[in-house]
């Protein structure tokens, strides 16, 4: 104990018995399923890439950074919010709350992956005045019904509680009540909405919670969201809650690659759909380009043959000899994730797909969709990838961070957002990549510059490692598939390599013949070169015949 001097021993034993006292029961859920845990720390190799996106700010929300002196300034608002929903309490008090909140301590300490030195009435005071605070908050995303509550705030809060929800402090506490270590139970805020004077009860909070997550999903989806009500409620937090918006189920992504021969029963278009499988199948892709590179490798080649057969010095000879023979590599997902050690895994940043100017350099389109994530998809016979249309403003990286790095928290968890994230890293590189998304409607772009959103996406998954996820590795395999068989990518790789690389050898043979008609200048100047007279016009060499 000597190296923890401030370690309290009989406190530490007393919190032992309390736990060791309190039925097993209260570790439980309502309906006999035992609590999981929802709210994680956010991993070392997250933490150290942007710490600032993953600490809150302005205001702290549960145990994990409720001592910061940085959020010290917001307590008074949490507090004023606590005073203020006395108001809306049917029949009880705060301290009634809180009493209450004592009796679920431990299935609210059992949402939590780190263990915290608090009291019970402690942990119990923080959720009723956090919770309150959160309520207040997401009023603004209740619809009409709260308007008569925003009505009331009063004008030292309005920067806070921001019916517009476009005030600095607005976004800035925005930021902060979704990240990841930054959350309480959802089920306490259900607790706590329960004891308002208000009908309906759970239809207004799910609304409130709903408005939240359209606001700050980086995604408009169409239609309502999949989920029930009791669904909803069922979430761990905030954050678990607008990643179910955002991600799609696993059975959900795919579902509508259904062949056009189902939908489309009668012969004709069941024939229009064979030709297009056969089109677009991997042999047929595979003989147009074997057919396209041995074409373009005979004419590149024809010179050099004509080269080998004439005489020349050995060692020029040699140089000749070692232009390299074409063999088209395909840059396909398998290629890269390959690796002789299975317990090493590769680093997310491994993937290879070309940049958004690569793609529409060699005539492959852009489509914006108006889905999430599994709306992505690519068509080999237009030739044209869809991807959801993203929105991009200063609450986005935030966001698309610590959704990440909850899907990092579970190990059996499909990481199709950490996917995502990374097929866009791929193909956004510089701001030119941006421009491109964004004049194609992809990406609707309310910061400063396209440079700006070049430079976040580009550090959005660092120290992150692969994960396979069938439908988008299916969608990258494609895209490099398609790509390495256009006409303008294959003749720009044999023209690096049978051009580019062979200027080393055309400029020996320049040099060499430059300083043989020097020394043949020189040689017919002194001596008599017996009919044969060499001018030097304009700088270039001449001989003629007299």
């Amino acid at each position: 104990m000597d190296s923890h001097p401030t370690f309290d021993q009989h406190r530490w034993v007393t919190r032992i018995k309390e736990t060791l006292a309190q039925e097993l029961d209260h570790d439980r859920s309502d309906d006999g399923i035992e609590t999981p845990v929802s709210i994680f720390s956010v991993t070392k190799s997250l933490m150290v890439t942007k710490p600032e996106v993953y600490i809150p700010q302005h205001v702290a929300i549960g145990p994990y950074h409720q001592w910061r002196a940085e959020v010290y300034e917001m307590e008074r608002y949490k507090f004023i919010a606590a005073r203020m929903l006395q108001e809306h309490l049917q029949g009880i008090t705060i301290e009634g709350i809180v009493n209450h909140f004592t009796k679920l301590d431990l299935k609210i300490r059992a949402c939590y992956d780190r263990y915290f030195d608090l009291s019970t009435e402690t942990l119990a005071w923080m959720m009723a005045v956090d919770s309150s605070f959160l309520l207040e908050f997401l009023q603004i995303y209740g619809g009409n019904q709260m308007a008569d509550d925003l009505t009331r705030v009063s004008l030292r809060r309005s920067q806070v509680i921001d019916y517009t929800g476009k005030s600095m402090t607005h976004n800035a506490i925005l930021r902060d009540i979704i990240m990841l270590e930054n959350q309480i139970p959802l089920f306490v805020l259900k607790q706590l909405m329960g004891y308002c004077k208000r009908e309906n009860l759970n239809e207004a909070l799910v609304m409130m919670l709903m408005g939240l997550c359209g606001s700050l999903s980086p995604f408009k989806r169409v239609g309502d969201f999949p989920h029930s009500q009791n669904e909803i409620l069922q979430m761990g937090h905030l954050l678990e809650l607008l990643y179910h918006v955002c991600v799609p189920k696993i059975e959900e992504i795919g579902a509508e690659d259904e062949t056009v021969a189902k939908e489309n029963p009668d012969s004709f278009r069941r024939v229009f759909y064979s030709m297009q499988v056969l089109i677009s199948s991997p042999l047929s892709r595979h003989l147009r380009r074997v057919f396209t590179s041995r074409l373009l490798k005979s004419i590149l080649k024809f010179p050099f043959k004509i080269i080998r057969t004439i005489h020349m010095p050995s060692s020029a000879r040699n140089i000749v000899n070692e232009v390299p023979t074409f063999e088209m590599k395909q840059a396909t997902q398998n290629d890269i994730e390959s690796n002789p050690n299975p317990t090493v895994r590769p680093l997310l940043e491994e993937i290879m797909i070309p940049s958004v100017s690569q793609l529409s350099t060699a005539g492959i389109r852009l489509s914006a969709t108006e889905g999430d994530i599994g709306s992505i998809k690519f068509d080999n016979i237009s030739g044209t990838i869809h991807l959801p249309r993203i929105t991009f403003d200063e609450n986005t990286e935030v966001v698309l961070r610590n959704l990440v790095a909850f899907e990092a928290t579970s190990a059996s968890r499909a990481q199709i957002f950490t996917r995502y994230a990374k097929l866009m890293n791929g193909i956004i590189d510089t701001e030119e990549d941006v421009k491109l998304l964004r004049e194609n409607g992809i990406v609707i772009n309310h910061l400063k510059s396209d440079q700006e959103v070049a430079d976040r996406w580009n550090g959005m998954t660092r120290s992150l490692f692969l994960t396979k996820v069938a439908h988008l590795d299916k969608v990258i395999e494609e895209v490099n598939e398609y790509y390495s068989t256009r006409w303008r990518v294959i003749f720009g790789k044999l023209l690096k390599k049978y051009v580019y690389r062979s200027w080393p050898f055309l400029t020996l043979i320049a040099a060499n013949l430059f300083l043989a008609l020097t020394s043949l200048q020189a040689f017919c100047s002194v001596y008599d070169c017996g009919g044969i007279q060499v001018n030097n016009i304009g700088g270039v060499m001449n001989s003629t015949l007299v």
